[in-house]
C-alpha cells in the first residue's frame, strides 16, 4: 500500500510541530513577564482567573483525568519492561 502525504513526512511534521509549539511558548511567557512587570493586578487576576478554571474542569473531568494519567504509566510500566 502506498504511503500517505502525512505518513511520508511525519518527522518533518513533528519537527515543525515542536518548533512552532516552542516557538508560541516563548512569546506567551515574555508577554506574561511583560503583564506581570507592568501590570501586576491584572496579571494576578489573571492568574486567579486560570487557577479557577483549571481546579474547575478537574473536578468536572477528574474520573477521565485519572484513567488517562493510569494508563499512561501503565504503558510506560510495559515499554520499560519491555527494554529490560
Amino acid at each position: 500500500m502506498e504511503e500517505s502525504y502525512y505518513q511520508k513526512n511525519e518527522k518533518a511534521r513533528l519537527a515543525y510541530q515542536n518548533e512552532y509549539y516552542e516557538r508560541n511558548k516563548q512569546e506567551r511567557l515574555r508577554k506574561l513577564e511583560l503583564l506581570a512587570f507592568l501590570e501586576p493586578e491584572e496579571f494576578e487576576e489573571s492568574r486567579k482567573k486560570l487557577v479557577r478554571y483549571n481546579a474547575a474542569y478537574y473536578r468536572k473531568n477528574r474520573k477521565r483525568i485519572r484513567q488517562q494519567r493510569k494508563t499512561l504509566i501503565e504503558y510506560k510500566e510495559r515499554t520499560i519492561a519491555l527494554v529490560l
